[in-house]
């Protein structure tokens, strides 16, 4: 008898499962006649919950993750294009919460750069040098909105240019609490760690909120290896390459995979596939408040449009700095 054909790469057969359930969700908006994606997300929940009624385990196999780099280096970084009020309080509260060996690196638009450059607050970090800008990466500078968000976030250009390998990702409606017990060195080991999102959407899948989220460069830059057409590459290198086998869903032409329209999910499930060190709900929980509440986080983001009043009182009053970041 024949042996048996050797099984798809687990890696390839998450992509492969990726595009067959969620690239159809990229065309909802279009037939309903909308860009919001959270208008369609109850459809998309239905999807994934069919999903798992079908689905066969992957057997264990090694992790095709590269070695890590010794001594990381450490970065915040912020990612904005609008010159909003609130962001020279936002960047010094993360300069005040994290250790002075945590650099703060700042892709701002010019509106934005401008804003932060001649806010008093932030000029001893920039004189200092342990706040700096960095322009945004080639065919990103006009990011706005949800959906160009995503795909920045899904390009190997923005984490090429990260200036760290440990990477804390933090946004303008998030806030690090000064109070809490738990602190950014108990996380250091994981691969990504980010707020959990409720059992009802999640499942107890790892996995986390990627608005205050903690990550390796490495990881991610080999999770989008992972995901593009071809199987993975080597070096973290481009974009698809000619004749190269995939669904276009995969690439897009600033070298973004759009398998999957978040890519906090699409992070996690590849990250999970490729059996990298994520935490539990347990310990996530710790460092990040969004949709599961938890009264002494590490940070917080956008609690406020998902907990009830009592609950959102009692983070106020435990992490005021979340003020600031609930302001407009």
């Amino acid at each position: 008898m024949p042996a048996p054909p050797p099984a798809a790469p687990r890696a390839a057969r998450a992509a492969a499962a990726a595009a067959l359930l969620l690239g159809p969700l990229l065309l909802l908006p279009l037939l309903f006649g909308s860009a919001d994606p959270y208008e369609y997300w109850e459809l998309a929940d239905d999807l994934i919950a069919s999903a798992r009624d079908w689905r066969t385990p992957d057997p264990p196999r090694q992790a095709p993750l590269p070695p890590l780099p010794p001594s990381p280096s450490r970065a915040a970084v912020l990612i904005e294009t609008k010159a909003a009020a609130k962001l020279p309080a936002v960047v010094a509260n993360a300069a005040a919460v994290l250790p002075p060996d945590w650099r703060l690196q700042l892709f701002l638009s010019e509106a934005a750069r401008a804003l932060a450059a001649g806010a008093p607050e932030l000029a001893p970090l920039l004189a200092s040098g342990r706040a700096f800008f960095s322009p945004l990466p080639e065919g990103y500078a006009a990011v706005d909105g949800w959906w160009d968000y995503q795909t920045l976030l899904l390009s190997r250009q923005l984490w090429r240019a990260v200036a760290g390998e440990h990477v804390l990702l933090f946004q303008l409606d998030t806030a690090m609490c000064a109070a809490s017990p738990h602190k950014i060195g108990d996380y250091l080991s994981y691969d990504y760690v980010g707020a959990p999102w409720t059992r009802e959407r999640w499942g107890d899948a790892p996995g986390g909120n990627g608005g205050l989220s903690l990550r390796r460069r490495s990881r991610m830059l080999a999770a989008l290896d992972a995901l593009a057409p071809g199987g993975p590459q080597q070096g973290g290198g481009g974009g698809p390459q000619e004749g190269a086998a995939g669904p276009p869903w995969a690439m897009s032409a600033l070298d973004a995979p759009r398998a999957v329209g978040n890519e906090d999910q699409t992070f996690s499930v590849l990250l999970a596939a490729m059996g990298a060190h994520l935490p539990t709900r347990d310990v996530a929980r710790t460092f990040a408040v969004e949709t599961v509440f938890y009264g002494a986080p590490f940070g917080v983001h956008k609690f406020w449009a998902y907990m009830t009043a009592e609950q959102s009182e009692r983070l106020f009053e435990f992490c005021p700095e979340a003020r600031v970041a609930a302001a407009p």
